[in-house]
């Protein structure tokens, strides 16, 4: 029995009894002792080459060492009088060491989005105006949390949506004193205009106002900025319901709360 502490690479004639498979481990028979060893490890390319080209049954003289000091897992250090290998190997799969392996592109740290600036049915406030435009009378800081960042290290384009809720629940709370389970209304559409990545957690600025008022419905703006950047709009119309889901007038001590709020915006 050839000894398994063997640490110095020792020539034995080797047939092989399972090709290359998917891991890159080859599994030979040795031909005097009738033992059973795993190649895993090769100690060039055209070693692992060669062998990948062989098919079940060959015999050849392989030189090998132990990988490690217990386990039954060798490494080909050379195959004396082997030919050369083809150019078109078997299983190219396979990489020749983990080495090999492709890399994951790891994408730019702060991702620039394309502005949309398709034609809409209602008027988002400008680029660059925040508070300095009356209907954005409110301003809300929102914090990021770590949760909110993706695979790309930035945050996903769903929370920004929910930056929104955010702003907007404040918006109601500070404005009409009204609480979560006191708002009386459904959100009946939502559009988002993304301009920048917020690449890090800290908080968001949000403006917010009502934008605009129907019977039933009415418009609110938003304005996302990080870093005195701005990164977002996004518009929304909500309609006010009853406790069985109908519409409903919205209350006129909205529309003058929204006047106040707009006079004190502007200055007047």
């Amino acid at each position: 029995m050839v000894p398994h502490a063997a640490t110095t690479p020792v020539t034995v004639s080797a047939t092989i009894r399972q090709s290359m498979n998917d891991h890159g481990t080859v599994t030979v028979e040795l031909g005097e002792t009738n033992e059973t060893r795993y190649l895993v490890e090769y100690g060039s390319d055209r070693i692992r080459d060669v062998l990948s080209a062989l098919p079940a049954g060959t015999t050849l003289p392989i030189r090998m060492t132990r990988v490690g000091s217990r386990s039954n897992v060798w490494r080909a250090v050379g195959l004396p009088g082997a030919p050369e290998p083809s150019d078109r190997r078997v299983n190219p799969r396979v990489p020749s060491s983990r080495h090999d392996c492709p890399r994951r592109r790891v994408p730019p740290k702060r991702p620039r989005f394309r502005y949309c600036r398709e034609r809409r049915r209602f008027r988002l406030p400008p680029k660059g105006r925040g508070m300095d435009q009356p209907d954005l009378h409110y301003e809300s800081a929102v914090e990021i949390r770590y949760s909110d960042l993706d695979t790309f290290g930035h945050v996903n384009n769903a929370v920004y949506a929910t930056l929104c809720e955010e702003a907007r629940v404040d918006y109601f709370r500070d404005l009409f004193d009204l609480g979560v389970h006191d708002i009386s209304f459904v959100v009946a559409r939502a559009e988002l205009d993304y301009r920048n990545a917020i690449p890090d957690v800290g908080d968001v600025t949000i403006a917010v106002g009502i934008t605009g008022f129907g019977r039933t419905s009415f418009t609110m703006g938003y304005e996302l900025r990080y870093a005195d950047e701005v990164v977002a709009t996004a518009e929304t119309v909500q309609v006010a319901v009853d406790e069985a889901g109908e519409p409903i007038e919205v209350p006129d001590e909205w529309r003058e709360v929204v006047a106040a709020a707009r006079d004190r915006s502007d200055g007047v």
